[in-house]
């Protein structure tokens, strides 16, 4: 854990590309392993994920948050680590500043939809929201880990680009990926 910790300072202390304001369709991608651990951390757009950047205000916008938050729960369908590395992903955690957490909850733990609508949800700068996630993976294998397959592009089409950061045991990378790159090797 201390090294997962040393690896992901790193990763902030000296990012590979510089940081970005807030563009639509354009996500922020973290990938720190250390060890047998696979980390992803992702700040996405809003309205990339669902459509606008505010908290919803009909049970249909409800709906739709809730589909986009289970896909990350559902990891499979968005993020594919090395097969041979035998990865099963552990933990996920999401957050937003202007969506209540009842509607950022996994569907087999959701709260009742009475609890759905945020006390006081705070917008986001200059009326921009994101969604953070945070995957983790437990590896079997993981000398076989050397990259991961991005599947976000078919689950949200509103995405255009991933800015990729890679902290591994071979050092750091960045990367663009695109519809039509979708692979991250290191």
């Amino acid at each position: 854990m201390k090294q997962l910790a040393v690896w992901m300072l790193a990763l902030c202390a000296g990012p590979v590309l510089a940081a970005a304001p807030h563009q639509h369709g354009v996500v922020k991608l973290d990938v720190a392993v250390d060890g047998n651990r696979l980390v992803l951390d992702l700040e996405v757009p809003l309205d990339s994920l669902v459509g606008f950047e505010r908290a919803p205000k009909t049970d249909k916008e409800r709906a739709v948050v809730r589909a986009a938050a289970q896909r990350f729960y559902d990891g499979e369908q968005l993020f594919a680590p090395t097969p041979a590395a035998q990865c099963t992903r552990v933990e996920t955690t999401l957050s937003s500043s202007v969506l209540a957490p009842a509607l950022l909850a996994s569907a087999s733990t959701a709260a009742p939809k009475a609890a759905a609508t945020p006390a006081a949800a705070k917008p986001g700068e200059e009326g921009h929201a994101d969604m953070d996630a945070t995957l983790v993976y437990l590896c079997g294998q993981p000398a076989a880990l050397q990259g991961l397959e991005v599947k976000m592009f078919d689950a949200f089409p509103k995405i255009r680009q991933i800015d990729a950061q890679v902290a591994a045991g071979r050092g750091q990378s960045g990367s663009k990926l695109t519809p039509q790159k979708r692979s991250l090797k290191w």
